[in-house]
């Protein structure tokens, strides 16, 4: 029917021939739940299981994998309480080498009417380069300020080896009529990469034509200009 399947397949390559089924039911009655499972024999031998609810604010999702002697387990979840307000997680965890491979969360709010906003965002993520992890901070938030919409955002991340990253962010827009606006911003950039600090101030200009800013960033501590597009203001 429409929420269930089951297929079953089979191939053939160098090593030998490989069989597999999948099953799949997206939802169980009314309860927001689904399940789904595949198991393959042969040359790519190893199975996968989960499970999905989504059923009034929550959404989540939970998989285990187990192949070529490598088991992965997976999930997120997701909350929404349909007046702006977001929270949700996510990680992916190596059960063979007993470790997060990643991890990461976040909150947020949106005004659905007016030019005002935040957001908090935190993730890791295992470095096989540099054996540790990876860390990165996200925040941003908007509001209209003296009759420009301005919007704030910052970013910073360290690993285990000492490097360091991080830039601020401060980016306006003035309204001009219904489908013009005038982009201008300024911002901070730097880090450091194997003992060694590097930083400097860049500028941005542009304008947004309805939803489809366009901006240029003149970094003139690296001496390059740039062409690119941000996130849109307005709502």
């Amino acid at each position: 029917d429409d929420n269930q399947s089951f297929g079953f397949s089979e191939s053939n390559g160098p090593n030998g021939k490989s069989d597999t089924i999948k099953y799949q039911n997206s939802k169980i009655g009314n309860s927001g739940l689904g399940v789904h499972g595949e198991a393959t024999t042969g040359q790519n031998a190893g199975y996968s299981l989960g499970g999905t609810y989504d059923k009034d604010k929550f959404k989540g999702a939970l998989d285990l994998s187990m192949q070529s002697g490598v088991s992965n387990l997976s999930g997120s979840a997701q909350y929404n309480d349909g007046k702006g307000t977001t929270a949700g997680m996510d990680f992916r965890a190596n059960l063979t080498a007993g470790r997060f491979d990643h991890f990461g969360m976040q909150y947020g709010w949106k005004d659905p009417t007016e030019f005002r906003s935040f957001m908090l965002k935190y993730s890791a993520d295992w470095d096989e380069k540099n054996p540790g992890y990876k860390h990165q901070f996200d925040m941003m938030g908007e509001t209209v300020l003296a009759g420009v919409e301005t919007r704030f955002t910052g970013k910073a991340g360290f690993d285990g080896a000492g490097n360091t990253n991080f830039d601020a962010n401060v980016m306006g827009a003035k309204k001009l009529n219904t489908d013009w606006r005038a982009l201008g911003g300024v911002g901070y950039k730097g880090g450091e990469q194997n003992g060694q600090y590097k930083g400097g101030m860049y500028l941005q200009a542009g304008v947004q034509y309805k939803d489809v800013p366009i901006t240029v960033t003149f970094d003139p501590g690296e001496k390059k200009v740039m062409l690119g597009i941000t996130i849109p203001f307005g709502r």
